[in-house]
Protein backbone atom coordinates (compact mmCIF):
# COMPACT_ATOMS: atom_id res chain seq x y z
CA UNK A 1 0.00 0.00 0.00
CA UNK A 2 1.38 3.28 -0.73
CA UNK A 3 1.39 5.98 1.96
CA UNK A 4 1.07 9.75 1.30
CA UNK A 5 4.54 10.02 1.51
CA UNK A 6 5.09 7.97 -0.89
CA UNK A 7 2.82 9.97 -3.26
CA UNK A 8 4.90 12.74 -2.41
CA UNK A 9 8.32 11.17 -3.69
CA UNK A 10 6.81 10.24 -6.63
CA UNK A 11 5.42 13.95 -7.54
CA UNK A 12 9.46 14.46 -6.25
CA UNK A 13 10.42 11.96 -9.15
CA UNK A 14 8.49 13.39 -11.58
CA UNK A 15 9.86 16.95 -11.25
CA UNK A 16 13.44 15.67 -11.22
CA UNK A 17 13.04 12.60 -14.27
CA UNK A 18 10.67 15.68 -16.52
CA UNK A 19 7.87 13.05 -17.19
CA UNK A 20 5.77 9.93 -15.71
CA UNK A 21 7.36 7.63 -17.60
CA UNK A 22 11.17 8.58 -16.64
CA UNK A 23 10.12 8.59 -12.82
CA UNK A 24 8.17 5.37 -12.82
CA UNK A 25 11.51 3.74 -14.72
CA UNK A 26 13.81 5.54 -12.05
CA UNK A 27 11.48 4.47 -9.08
CA UNK A 28 11.08 0.92 -10.89
CA UNK A 29 7.28 0.90 -10.85
CA UNK A 30 4.76 1.15 -13.21
CA UNK A 31 3.80 4.18 -15.13
CA UNK A 32 -0.32 3.52 -14.03
CA UNK A 33 1.61 3.35 -10.06
CA UNK A 34 3.00 7.04 -10.68
CA UNK A 35 -0.48 8.42 -12.45
CA UNK A 36 -2.23 6.98 -9.73
CA UNK A 37 -0.31 9.06 -7.35
CA UNK A 38 -0.12 12.35 -8.83
CA UNK A 39 -4.20 12.18 -9.55
CA UNK A 40 -4.51 11.31 -5.64
CA UNK A 41 -2.64 14.48 -4.41
CA UNK A 42 -4.37 16.87 -7.02
CA UNK A 43 -7.25 14.77 -5.74
CA UNK A 44 -6.41 15.93 -2.16
CA UNK A 45 -5.44 19.07 -2.76
CA UNK A 46 -8.45 20.07 -5.00
CA UNK A 47 -6.06 21.89 -7.51
CA UNK A 48 -3.89 20.86 -10.55
CA UNK A 49 -0.66 20.29 -9.87
CA UNK A 50 0.66 19.72 -13.24
CA UNK A 51 -0.60 20.58 -16.42
CA UNK A 52 -0.18 18.18 -19.29
CA UNK A 53 0.60 17.80 -23.21
CA UNK A 54 1.67 15.03 -25.06
CA UNK A 55 5.22 16.53 -25.04
CA UNK A 56 6.06 18.31 -21.59
CA UNK A 57 4.55 18.70 -18.25
CA UNK A 58 4.28 22.24 -16.37
CA UNK A 59 4.54 22.60 -12.88
CA UNK A 60 1.25 25.15 -11.65
CA UNK A 61 1.79 27.80 -8.83
CA UNK A 62 0.76 25.34 -6.59
CA UNK A 63 2.40 22.30 -8.17
CA UNK A 64 5.66 24.60 -7.65
CA UNK A 65 5.00 24.93 -3.83
CA UNK A 66 4.27 21.40 -3.19
CA UNK A 67 7.61 20.55 -5.31
CA UNK A 68 9.24 22.43 -2.63
CA UNK A 69 8.13 20.47 0.34
CA UNK A 70 8.83 17.67 -1.72
CA UNK A 71 12.18 18.27 -1.95
CA UNK A 72 12.53 18.93 2.05
CA UNK A 73 11.15 15.59 2.19
CA UNK A 74 13.54 13.58 0.19
CA UNK A 75 16.22 15.56 2.15
CA UNK A 76 15.47 14.84 5.22
CA UNK A 77 14.54 11.43 4.19
CA UNK A 78 17.91 11.23 2.72
CA UNK A 79 19.93 12.74 5.78
CA UNK A 80 18.09 10.48 8.42
CA UNK A 81 19.19 7.18 6.25
CA UNK A 82 22.55 8.66 6.26
CA UNK A 83 22.65 8.97 9.41
CA UNK A 84 21.53 5.45 10.48
CA UNK A 85 24.44 4.32 8.09
CA UNK A 86 26.64 6.32 10.19
CA UNK A 87 25.65 5.25 13.50
CA UNK A 88 26.04 1.67 12.36
CA UNK A 89 29.91 2.41 11.01
CA UNK A 90 30.67 4.03 14.01
CA UNK A 91 30.20 0.97 16.06
CA UNK A 92 28.77 3.30 19.27
CA UNK A 93 25.80 3.26 21.26
CA UNK A 94 24.48 2.22 24.32
CA UNK A 95 24.22 -2.15 25.27
CA UNK A 96 21.55 -2.93 27.88
CA UNK A 97 22.30 -6.34 29.57
CA UNK A 98 20.70 -8.70 31.98
CA UNK A 99 22.65 -11.26 33.49
CA UNK A 100 22.30 -13.93 36.68
CA UNK A 101 24.00 -12.40 39.90
CA UNK A 102 26.81 -14.66 40.23
CA UNK A 103 27.90 -15.70 36.71
CA UNK A 104 27.20 -12.00 36.34
CA UNK A 105 30.06 -11.29 39.09
CA UNK A 106 32.28 -13.73 37.71
CA UNK A 107 32.29 -13.56 34.18
CA UNK A 108 31.09 -9.95 33.08
CA UNK A 109 33.84 -7.81 34.32
CA UNK A 110 36.85 -9.14 32.55
CA UNK A 111 34.76 -9.25 29.14
CA UNK A 112 33.25 -5.63 29.41
CA UNK A 113 37.10 -4.43 30.77
CA UNK A 114 38.31 -5.64 27.28
CA UNK A 115 35.76 -5.49 24.99
CA UNK A 116 35.40 -1.25 25.80
CA UNK A 117 39.53 -1.60 25.57
CA UNK A 118 38.74 -2.12 21.83
CA UNK A 119 35.46 -0.04 21.09
CA UNK A 120 35.39 2.36 23.69
CA UNK A 121 32.49 4.41 22.15
CA UNK A 122 30.18 1.78 23.36
CA UNK A 123 28.47 2.26 26.77
CA UNK A 124 26.62 -0.43 28.48
CA UNK A 125 23.77 -0.25 31.12
CA UNK A 126 23.60 -3.56 33.09
CA UNK A 127 20.92 -5.43 35.93
CA UNK A 128 21.92 -8.60 37.39
CA UNK A 129 19.24 -10.53 38.47
CA UNK A 130 18.40 -13.97 39.41
CA UNK A 131 14.67 -13.63 38.40
CA UNK A 132 14.16 -14.63 34.71
CA UNK A 133 13.55 -11.35 32.27
CA UNK A 134 11.90 -11.10 29.90
CA UNK A 135 14.35 -9.39 27.42
CA UNK A 136 11.60 -7.95 24.63
CA UNK A 137 9.58 -6.56 27.33
CA UNK A 138 12.11 -5.06 29.34
CA UNK A 139 14.11 -3.50 26.52
CA UNK A 140 16.66 -5.40 26.96
CA UNK A 141 19.59 -6.19 24.00
CA UNK A 142 21.05 -9.29 24.97
CA UNK A 143 20.55 -11.83 28.12
CA UNK A 144 23.14 -14.14 29.43
CA UNK A 145 21.17 -17.17 30.52
CA UNK A 146 21.72 -20.65 32.69
CA UNK A 147 20.00 -23.53 31.61
CA UNK A 148 18.14 -24.48 27.79
CA UNK A 149 16.01 -22.00 26.11
CA UNK A 150 13.06 -22.55 24.44
CA UNK A 151 11.63 -19.40 23.42
CA UNK A 152 11.27 -19.62 19.30
CA UNK A 153 10.93 -15.65 20.05
CA UNK A 154 14.93 -15.48 21.29
CA UNK A 155 18.40 -16.46 19.26
CA UNK A 156 20.90 -18.24 21.47
CA UNK A 157 24.27 -18.43 21.37
CA UNK A 158 26.35 -21.03 23.70
CA UNK A 159 29.08 -20.08 25.40
CA UNK A 160 29.88 -22.88 27.64
CA UNK A 161 28.77 -25.23 29.49
CA UNK A 162 28.90 -25.41 33.55
CA UNK A 163 30.74 -27.81 35.79
CA UNK A 164 27.59 -29.13 38.19
CA UNK A 165 28.67 -30.54 41.53
CA UNK A 166 26.91 -32.07 44.51
CA UNK A 167 28.12 -30.19 47.47
CA UNK A 168 27.31 -30.00 51.32
CA UNK A 169 29.00 -29.07 54.52
CA UNK A 170 31.82 -30.84 56.49
CA UNK A 171 29.46 -31.13 59.46
CA UNK A 172 27.02 -33.20 57.66
CA UNK A 173 30.47 -35.05 55.67
CA UNK A 174 31.65 -36.06 58.99
CA UNK A 175 27.75 -37.27 59.92
CA UNK A 176 26.69 -40.94 59.82
CA UNK A 177 24.13 -38.81 57.61
CA UNK A 178 26.19 -38.30 54.91
CA UNK A 179 25.15 -39.92 51.72
CA UNK A 180 27.09 -42.64 49.97
CA UNK A 181 24.97 -43.25 46.79
CA UNK A 182 22.34 -40.84 45.43
CA UNK A 183 19.39 -42.97 46.30
CA UNK A 184 20.27 -41.60 49.69
CA UNK A 185 19.44 -38.04 48.85
CA UNK A 186 15.82 -38.85 49.67
CA UNK A 187 16.58 -39.12 53.10
CA UNK A 188 18.62 -35.31 53.15
CA UNK A 189 17.22 -31.47 52.79
CA UNK A 190 18.20 -31.14 49.33
CA UNK A 191 18.46 -27.25 48.55
CA UNK A 192 16.94 -26.24 45.15
CA UNK A 193 17.75 -23.59 42.35
CA UNK A 194 15.05 -23.86 39.14
CA UNK A 195 17.88 -23.75 36.59
CA UNK A 196 18.97 -27.40 37.93
CA UNK A 197 15.71 -29.32 38.06
CA UNK A 198 16.69 -32.16 37.94
CA UNK A 199 19.99 -33.86 38.93
CA UNK A 200 21.03 -36.85 36.71
CA UNK A 201 23.95 -38.88 37.73
CA UNK A 202 26.05 -41.17 35.84
CA UNK A 203 29.10 -42.80 36.43
CA UNK A 204 30.49 -45.22 33.79
CA UNK A 205 27.39 -46.96 32.47
CA UNK A 206 25.45 -46.77 35.61
CA UNK A 207 22.68 -43.45 35.57
CA UNK A 208 20.42 -42.31 38.41
CA UNK A 209 17.94 -39.34 38.08
CA UNK A 210 16.90 -37.51 41.37
CA UNK A 211 13.96 -35.28 41.53
CA UNK A 212 14.82 -32.65 44.58
CA UNK A 213 12.42 -32.65 47.38
CA UNK A 214 13.50 -29.35 48.80
CA UNK A 215 13.26 -27.90 51.55
CA UNK A 216 14.13 -24.30 50.60
CA UNK A 217 14.10 -23.22 46.96
CA UNK A 218 15.89 -20.03 46.04
CA UNK A 219 17.02 -18.45 42.66
CA UNK A 220 20.25 -17.84 43.56
CA UNK A 221 22.98 -19.81 43.93
CA UNK A 222 24.62 -17.52 46.07
CA UNK A 223 22.07 -18.05 49.16
CA UNK A 224 21.73 -21.59 48.47
CA UNK A 225 25.47 -21.50 48.72
CA UNK A 226 25.70 -19.71 51.69
CA UNK A 227 22.78 -22.14 53.91
CA UNK A 228 24.44 -25.24 52.73
CA UNK A 229 27.82 -23.73 54.29
CA UNK A 230 26.32 -23.59 57.54
CA UNK A 231 23.73 -26.21 57.85
CA UNK A 232 23.19 -30.34 56.92
CA UNK A 233 21.80 -29.52 54.08
CA UNK A 234 22.96 -30.79 50.18
CA UNK A 235 23.43 -28.84 46.96
CA UNK A 236 23.91 -28.69 43.59
CA UNK A 237 26.06 -25.55 42.62
CA UNK A 238 28.46 -24.48 39.38
CA UNK A 239 31.80 -25.55 40.45
CA UNK A 240 33.32 -22.00 39.49
CA UNK A 241 30.84 -20.98 42.47
CA UNK A 242 32.72 -23.12 45.07
CA UNK A 243 36.53 -22.51 43.71
CA UNK A 244 37.36 -20.06 45.94
CA UNK A 245 35.98 -21.51 48.78
CA UNK A 246 37.76 -24.62 48.54
CA UNK A 247 40.69 -22.90 50.15
CA UNK A 248 38.80 -23.26 53.51
CA UNK A 249 36.75 -26.46 54.25
CA UNK A 250 32.92 -24.47 53.92
CA UNK A 251 31.94 -27.02 50.86
CA UNK A 252 33.65 -30.28 49.65
CA UNK A 253 31.63 -31.89 46.78
CA UNK A 254 30.18 -34.93 48.04
CA UNK A 255 29.43 -38.68 46.05
CA UNK A 256 33.15 -38.88 44.72
CA UNK A 257 33.09 -40.79 40.98
CA UNK A 258 29.13 -39.84 40.31
CA UNK A 259 29.05 -36.70 37.70
CA UNK A 260 25.63 -34.55 37.24
CA UNK A 261 25.04 -33.37 33.93
CA UNK A 262 27.05 -30.02 32.93
CA UNK A 263 24.43 -26.65 32.72
CA UNK A 264 24.86 -24.47 29.33
CA UNK A 265 25.71 -21.05 29.60
CA UNK A 266 24.57 -18.92 27.09
CA UNK A 267 23.66 -15.47 25.38
CA UNK A 268 20.47 -14.82 23.89
CA UNK A 269 18.57 -11.44 22.16
CA UNK A 270 15.39 -10.85 19.84
CA UNK A 271 15.09 -12.87 16.64
CA UNK A 272 12.50 -10.25 15.37
CA UNK A 273 14.76 -7.33 16.37
CA UNK A 274 17.50 -6.10 14.10
CA UNK A 275 20.65 -5.68 16.67
CA UNK A 276 22.98 -2.65 15.70
CA UNK A 277 25.93 -2.50 14.78
CA UNK A 278 27.29 -1.97 18.42
CA UNK A 279 24.77 -5.07 19.64
CA UNK A 280 26.39 -7.13 16.86
CA UNK A 281 29.58 -6.15 17.58
CA UNK A 282 29.31 -7.11 21.20
CA UNK A 283 27.75 -10.69 20.65
CA UNK A 284 30.98 -11.64 18.07
CA UNK A 285 33.11 -10.40 20.19
CA UNK A 286 31.86 -12.05 23.19
CA UNK A 287 31.48 -15.87 21.48
CA UNK A 288 35.22 -15.22 20.81
CA UNK A 289 36.00 -14.00 24.35
CA UNK A 290 34.36 -17.31 26.05
CA UNK A 291 35.89 -19.48 23.25
CA UNK A 292 39.54 -18.34 24.65
CA UNK A 293 38.77 -18.85 27.93
CA UNK A 294 37.20 -22.09 27.56
CA UNK A 295 35.76 -24.21 30.64
CA UNK A 296 36.74 -22.66 33.68
CA UNK A 297 34.30 -24.83 35.38
CA UNK A 298 36.32 -28.15 34.96
CA UNK A 299 37.11 -28.26 38.58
Amino acid sequence: MISHTDNLLIFHAIATEGSITAAAKSLNVSKSTVSLALSKLETEAGIKLIQRSTRLLKFTEAGQQLLTHCTQIKNEIQNANASMEAFQQSVSGKIAITSPVASGQKFLPELLIAFRKQYPSISFEIELSDSKSNIISQSFDIAFSTGLQQSSSLISQHLMDFSIKLYASPVLIESKEAPEKPEDLARLDCLYHPAIPIWKFRRGSQQYTVEPHPAITANSFDLLKQIACTGRSVVALPSYLVEETMATPDLAPILPGWSLDSMPYSLIYPSKRFPSRAVSTFIEYTVRHFRKIGKPSSA
